[in-house]
């Protein structure tokens, strides 16, 4: 692809869809531009250009005929011209344009930087103490999102628990300047969005199993996996080697969780002559040590080292051993006194519960939940509430959601807990999710709690995790207080943007769009001018 024809011919259009909007303005030839300025050097006899208003109107009309004629359909040419450069399945520069993008990171492409910001304010009479989160960041580009608007949003709540709303789970309006239509000479605007943003905690889109911590029994929390050292989930899969040396897999993932001191049997079948082999991944540090059986066969695997990923590959080569016929079998764990429910001590009213950690001898506290629904697109949103008290340096406490390869994919905790106030405070994170299958893990875990007193806790509540809801290319998610919302509370919202880049500012104001870009652009911004 030829970038110097393309954006030349497309700086062209830029630059006049640029004069065009201008020579509408109201500042040109609008009542107080041209019109006004016509009339005034005909102040000694105005009759002579009585007529002149309706008539710089209908020059403004006739301009914008040019605009959407030059755009439309001379636009709509250039951007078909490079359909098949870049592989879009269509003409239309909507669908063009991400297509570009790609093409331009494979060859080290840029265009002009914008530079966009973010921020919020409280409203001054909030009844809830909660707060908002607000992100702009691009997953794709890694920075904050250069299609942001100048503009000021009003996020305000318009139903709580009183008024027929929820508490914990209050619904918000969101309030942005008026939209534009494409190739208008308005100020663009994100426009308004009366349903889609509710208080995390309680709401419908929270996919956190038991956050508040208020289902409790012997067993443990509904919809949570109590663990200690060692624990972790294993993701398997028997492959062999034919004689003709190919390596195949002949079954699916087999996913099982094991908390230390427990043992996964699979039942085997039948496979071809060949070597077997068991590709592992164990999230947890732990000692390994098990055996593939078949009848008259014995091939068995020990390991003592912390894998991220490997294989334990039988020692014996036998007629065969096949994948898993069916699913693991695990055996029962019941939980420890380290991991108990309080009543008397909570963030929120809701149910009355809270999670409390007290040390374990063995070592470490975890617990954990797998979220499932999770994907790529979406913004997620983690937040909960802490408190700690009696307690000492020398432990480190980790709320983190991880994902297949262990890395952390978002974090509201990761350090010493002994700086945690005794008064519940919130903690919270917004973060894109790339590894979700198998599904990521949300994981507490009070690493070195033995060398803390009796008397140390650690209490967790309200936690959530909900997809943010977009909107103007931004994030935003509202985390509930230790007092809840009441109709009328508001933030706002700043989004800034300098509009320095003209190809990324035309393309993120008429197609939403944008491409890589750069504060040492290879394509510069001169070919629009």
């Amino acid at each position: 692809m030829n970038y110097i024809n393309f954006f030349t011919s497309l700086g062209k259009l830029v630059k006049w869809n640029n004069l065009f909007a201008t020579y509408q303005s109201s500042s040109l030839l609008g009542s107080s531009g041209a019109a006004s300025d016509i009339q005034a050097g005909f102040s000694s006899n105005p009759t002579l250009v009585s007529g002149l208003s309706p008539s710089v109107v209908g020059w403004a009309q006739q301009v914008s005929g040019w605009e959407s004629q030059l755009l439309q359909v001379f636009g709509a040419n250039l951007w078909a011209s490079i359909q098949g450069d870049v592989n879009s399945p269509s003409q239309q520069a909507n669908a063009i344009i991400p297509y570009l993008y790609l093409n331009m990171v494979a060859n080290s492409q840029t265009i002009n930087r914008n530079t966009s910001t973010i921020a919020f304010t409280t409203g001054a009479s909030n009844k809830g103490n909660g707060t908002l989160l607000v992100s702009a960041l691009n997953n794709q580009t890694g920075i904050s999102d250069e299609r942001l608007l100048n503009e000021t949003v009003q996020i305000q709540c318009t139903a709580d628990g009183i008024s027929g709303g929820v508490s914990g789970g209050e619904a918000w309006s969101i309030t942005g300047f008026p939209t534009a239509q494409q190739f208008s000479t308005q100020t663009p605007g994100s426009g308004s969005l009366t349903n889609g943003l509710n208080t995390a905690d309680q709401s419908a889109g929270n996919i956190l199993s038991n956050g508040s911590f208020d289902s409790y029994s012997t067993s443990g929390f509904t919809g949570w996996t109590i663990e200690s050292l060692g624990a972790g989930t294993w993701y398997g899969s028997f492959t062999y080697v034919n004689s003709s040396g190919q390596e195949t897999t002949p079954s699916p993932v087999g996913n099982v969780t094991l908390i230390a001191g427990q043992a996964a049997t699979w039942q085997l079948g039948s496979l071809p002559t060949g070597a077997v082999s068991m590709n592992f991944y164990l999230s947890e540090s732990s000692t390994v040590a098990g055996s593939l059986q078949k009848t008259g066969i014995t091939a068995s695997y020990i390991s003592t080292t912390q894998y991220s990923a490997g294989r334990f590959a039988p020692t014996t080569n036998g007629t065969g051993l096949a994948p898993p016929a069916s699913a693991p079998t695990v055996a029962a764990y019941t939980p420890g006194s380290s991991v108990t429910q309080s009543l008397n001590y909570y963030a929120v009213a809701t149910g009355g519960g809270s999670l409390a950690l007290t040390p374990n001898s063995g070592g470490d506290v975890v617990i954990s939940q797998s979220l499932l629904n999770m994907n790529r697109t979406n913004m997620w949103a983690l937040m909960g509430y802490l408190s700690a008290q009696n307690l000492t340096t020398g432990s480190t406490l980790t709320i983190d959601i991880e994902d297949v390869t262990a890395s952390t994919a978002m974090s509201i905790w990761n350090a010493d807990p002994s700086t945690i106030t005794a008064a519940f405070t919130i903690h919270d994170a917004l973060a894109y999710l790339e590894n979700i299958f198998p599904p990521p893990v949300l994981r507490i875990r009070w690493a070195q709690s033995s060398t803390q007193g009796s008397t140390a806790i650690i209490y967790v509540d309200a936690m959530s995790v909900i997809a943010a809801t977009n909107f103007g290319n931004w994030n935003v998610s509202v985390a509930r207080g230790t007092t809840d919302f009441r109709v009328g509370d508001i933030f706002t919202v700043t989004t800034t943007n300098n509009n320095a880049g003209i190809f990324q500012t035309y393309l993120g104001t008429n197609y939403n769009g944008y491409l890589p870009s750069s504060t040492s652009p290879t394509i510069a911004d001169s070919l629009a001018t």
